[in-house]
């Protein structure tokens, strides 16, 4: 198996390597022989959690502003206020997001 300065890290990047496989431009047994040659390095892995938002990115405490916003809005209705328009809420979280 070549070293990682002998490879066409094109052929090699896993995000394409299926399509390089199809496309005749790697073959399957060297893909394999590739995968099973890579260390694992599972012993020094961290784990993480990251919530992600509805649009499927993550959400670094967005949702958490958007609920108090919606729930600051729905105590000021319940005492007989008017509905609050939280689109400022939403605005001011993003830019608190934005700024850590």
């Amino acid at each position: 198996m070549p070293n990682a300065q002998e490879l066409d890290l094109e052929l090699y990047d896993t995000r394409i390597a299926e399509r390089n496989i199809l496309e005749g431009r790697l073959d399957r047994a060297t893909w394999d022989a590739y995968l099973a040659a890579l260390p694992d390095d599972a012993a020094d892995a961290e784990e993480t959690e990251c919530r992600m938002g509805v649009d499927g990115e993550p959400d670094f405490g967005r949702a958490e502003a958007l609920e108090a916003a919606a729930a600051a809005a729905a105590a000021e209705e319940a005492e007989g206020g008017e509905a609050t328009d939280t689109s400022d809420d939403v605005a001011d979280a993003d830019d608190v997001v934005a700024a850590e």
